[in-house]
């Protein structure tokens, strides 16, 4: 059978050479170096148990590879005042949330970083959000 690009695939660029080759292309066409993997390493397969979560170390890849990246600004999703049980308790009973978001780059979307940050008196705050965007 004939070999053909998934729809939607890119062309890559060859990590010898930089020359850009077509997506269904497993060597480079100017100095033969086979295709590399994207890199990404998935979590433990344990975690795909939960409809398709599981975890990323996002730092590491980042080192490792420029796949992950950004291409939209942060939004803050739901917010909890701990000091107001009443609303606390109505934001917890929220079962769905829309979200609207505008990409801020070329790039093509296949996932959604969530973190969490708390904000404690005297400034103080915690979270764990990847390193990557620290520099934003």
């Amino acid at each position: 059978p004939e070999m053909r690009a998934a729809p939607g695939a890119r062309n890559w660029k060859c990590s010898a050479c930089s020359w850009t080759n077509a997506p269904d292309l497993k060597h480079c066409e100017v100095c033969k170096v086979k295709r590399q993997a994207n890199g990404l390493q998935q979590g433990h397969s344990a975690a795909r148990g939960s409809h398709g979560w599981w975890p990323l170390d996002l730092d590491q890849e980042h080192v490792r590879t420029d796949v992950c990246r950004t291409c939209a600004r942060e939004q803050v999703i739901c917010s909890f005042d701990f000091d107001d049980p009443e609303q606390l308790e109505q934001e917890m009973r929220r079962a769905s949330r829309t979200l609207e978001m505008e990409i801020a780059d070329d790039c093509r979307l296949n996932a959604m970083l969530v973190w969490w940050r708390l904000h404690g008196p005297g400034g103080a705050s915690v979270s764990n959000c990847p390193l990557m965007l620290s520099g934003r």
